[in-house]
């Protein structure tokens, strides 16, 4: 069965189902069915007849969460900076949970060294700001941690256990600079004994990403190939353990949508690691609408994150302290006396070294707040109150 949208009548989540075996978006090509419960495509005698969507017919989340609740995974992939992508992932993680008391949340922007922590914040011995420190999340993930806060937040509230998936980044770092084969024994310790470079299609996607960045050569790609097979397989080498140490358990997974379409990422290497069911969700805005880039597409509502507080100054690493090097239009920091070339010393008492510390001491300030900020002049502290903007 087949599951269509009609765009004009758009509710808050609707799902579009890709049983791409139905379909082709266009040529002559042959396409080869991906999912498990993919059926051929009946023929009508005309290779060249192109496929057609009808857009008449829609399903909600509701619907589709029978066949989700017989998938040992569900990978939701999201663009990072998109609140409603993560506000549909919550609801997918809400209506299983209402399914499956034994279900786990895998994350990718949680790396794997940093666990501890996120098991002593469902336990709830642990706050939102002690947990993003820890984790170092804003030197190490850095989108605004808000945009994820639900999810984490009803994680709590039920119990529901949050699983670091990804490598290690120093780890990654540098694979990108001398490739996985130089590593020295401690990083090997630490990484999939195998990886597959030759899952169809895998290479090919990853070339037009690297082919945006200055200075590419064989040599870089294979290092650039290196860091993407150590997310991909690291994250699906740590759901893998979770998911078979646990046989009750069904994960919801958190990915960036690179890490999802066509099955090519996270999918086919966890498949290769655990039996059952594993199926695919992605939204439908930033991804192509084709045959084979997912189980499932969804179409949230888009939504804004509230505006957050802002100082409006333009800040700037220096050795161990952070400058502020230029200030915004109408900058409450600059109204409030912070001037250029001030080192930020505190924030509403958190010592600041890095850029990392003066977000973690913000992220959750909102417009009007007042905080209280000492910087040093000439080595001298200054103290001023700023209101945020």
């Amino acid at each position: 069965m087949v599951f269509f949208m009609n765009i004009r009548h758009l509710p808050s989540v609707f799902f579009l189902w890709l049983s791409i075996s139905l379909l082709s978006l266009g040529g002559c090509a042959q396409w080869r069915p991906t999912t498990q419960d993919s059926v051929k495509p009946a023929s009508t005698g005309d290779a060249c007849e192109p496929g057609v969507i009808n857009l008449n017919r829609v399903t909600g989340l509701s619907q589709i969460i029978p066949e989700l609740k017989k998938a040992r995974a569900v990978v939701v992939g999201e663009s990072h900076t998109y609140y409603h992508h993560h506000l549909a992932q919550l609801e997918v993680i809400k209506r299983l949970a209402a399914e499956n008391p034994h279900l786990a949340i895998g994350l990718e922007m949680f790396q794997q060294p940093f666990q501890p922590f996120l098991d002593e914040y469902i336990a709830g011995d642990m706050d939102e700001t002690t947990l993003l420190e820890k984790t170092e999340y804003f030197k190490r993930w850095k989108y605004d941690y808000r945009l994820y806060a639900p999810i984490l937040r009803y994680a709590r509230e039920h119990r529901i256990p949050l699983i670091a998936l990804n490598i290690d980044r120093d780890i990654t770092t540098r694979a990108g600079e001398v490739g996985i084969g130089a590593l020295n024994d401690r990083d090997k310790s630490h990484i999939p004994a195998h990886m597959d470079r030759d899952v169809p299609g895998y290479e090919e996607r990853i070339h037009p990403i690297f082919d945006q960045h200055a200075g590419s050569s064989k040599r870089s790609f294979e290092h650039f190939m290196d860091v993407q097979l150590l997310w991909d397989e690291g994250m699906a080498e740590r759901a893998a353990e979770y998911l078979n140490q646990h046989p009750e358990s069904a994960m919801v997974i958190l990915a960036g949508a690179g890490h999802v379409a066509y099955r090519t990422g996270i999918p086919a290497r966890l498949q290769r690691r655990i039996p059952g069911k594993i199926v695919t969700i992605l939204s439908s805005d930033g991804i192509k609408l084709e045959p084979g880039v997912s189980d499932y597409v969804m179409f949230p509502a888009e939504k804004q994150l509230p505006k957050a507080g802002m100082m409006g100054i333009f800040l700037e690493q220096k050795d161990q302290s952070v400058a502020a090097v230029g200030f915004s239009d109408e900058s409450s920091g600059k109204q409030a006396g912070i001037k250029k070339g001030d080192r930020f010393d505190r924030i509403n008492g958190r010592k600041i070294r890095e850029i990392a510390d003066i977000r973690l001491a913000m992220w959750n300030r909102k417009p009007g707040d007042v905080v209280d900020v000492t910087v040093l002049r000439k080595g001298k502290p200054i103290s001023v109150k700023v209101t945020l903007k």
